[in-house]
């Protein structure tokens, strides 16, 4: 699923790029050309807070850009882990846990020289009624790139042109999470990698980053291998579920670690998603599969009892030696031994 997502959206941007000429060189300026700091920002506040904060933009490209500032909140992409982009008018306007209207900016629009960069200061103030819990926000730019078809939609802000800003609210923030399947993506492999699926559901009020590792154990519950559980760091947010994808490796093919690594394999997934108290509440599941490399076995057993059908043919051979034949020049003497054999003579 991961896969077919990731190619769903790399096909996308290429038909942007052959589609749309134009907005295709805008994105390039307006998001790939683009640094900001802090690339993230993670904020404890209580209601009625105010904090205040600073962005800086630094234009990359090798044209001066006009962009204007914009403020919304943003949601994962769906089932895959780490990512996000910014949210349609409509979502933003039934997203109980948008923080964009929280903030305000000291400018909105600004125009950039090449490797010119400018600070732009920002304000949050928190309402005093908030429920307890993560709200989210991106201030970010936008090029003000005229007759561009994709201006104001998501794309500028998934390929990332300003910060996310992560604000928990009051002190119990609860972090809650389920497995809901780990899982091969085949029950059976002739050879690795063997790619397991981990569909990780948060449900609390904040955004998880899960952790651990995979456990591999052989038939004969030798631990074979050890893998680790989303090396990335790749974070869940509230209300979201995600599917993780790790990989085992096993260039040795029969062996591993000096153990052997094919039959039925066992695979045990033990995580904890807590910040605060990661060693309480460890989520962990199991499902096996077969490693069975069947040609090559299959190449054995033929060649084994080739050779057994050779070794009994050989045995048949001595078991019954052939006489063999005595030719004679004379016919008498055939006669003559023929009677010497038989005590008898003519």
């Amino acid at each position: 699923m991961k896969k077919i997502l990731q190619t769903t959206y790399l096909l996308t941007i290429l038909a942007t790029i052959l589609l749309y000429p134009k907005a295709a060189n805008a994105l390039g300026e307006a998001s790939l050309s683009l640094g900001f700091s802090p690339t993230a920002l993670y904020l404890n506040l209580n209601p009625g807070e105010t904090y205040k904060g600073e962005v800086t933009f630094w234009n990359l490209a090798e044209s001066t850009i006009s962009f204007s500032v914009k403020i919304k909140g943003f949601k994962q992409i769906e089932d895959i882990p780490g990512t996000s982009r910014i949210h349609t008018d409509f979502e933003e306007a039934n997203d109980p846990y948008s923080a964009s209207k929280w903030v305000t900016v000291e400018k909105n629009s600004v125009e950039l020289h090449p490797n010119e960069y400018f600070k732009l200061p920002y304000t949050i103030t928190v309402p005093q009624d908030v429920a307890v819990g993560e709200f989210h926000t991106l201030i970010y730019l936008q090029s003000n790139t005229p007759d561009n078809p994709l201006l104001g939609s998501a794309t500028l802000a998934d390929l990332g042109s300003g910060p996310a800003i992560l604000i928990n609210t009051g002190d119990n923030v609860e972090e809650k999470a389920e497995v809901e399947y780990f899982k091969t993506e085949k029950s059976f492999y002739e050879y690795p990698p063997a790619t397991f699926l981990t569909r990780y559901l948060n449900k609390g009020n904040t955004h998880i980053t899960p952790a651990g590792d995979i456990i591999l154990e052989n038939f004969l519950g030798q631990e074979i291998d050890r893998i680790q559980f989303n090396p990335n760091q790749q974070s869940i947010l509230r209300s979201n579920g995600a599917t993780y994808a790790n990989t085992w490796e096993n260039k040795s093919i029969l062996f591993k670690n000096g153990k052997l690594a094919i039959g039925p394999i066992k695979a045990k997934l033990v995580t904890t998603y807590r910040a605060k108290f990661p060693g309480f509440s460890p989520l962990s599941a199991t499902t096996s599969f077969w490693v069975l490399p069947w040609k090559i076995i299959l190449g054995v057993i033929l060649a084994i009892a080739f050779l057994l059908y050779l070794k009994s043919r050989k045995k048949e051979i001595k078991r019954s030696p052939q006489q063999p034949e005595v030719y004679y020049n004379n016919p008498s003497e055939q006669y003559h031994r023929y009677d010497q054999n038989n005590n008898n003579r003519f």
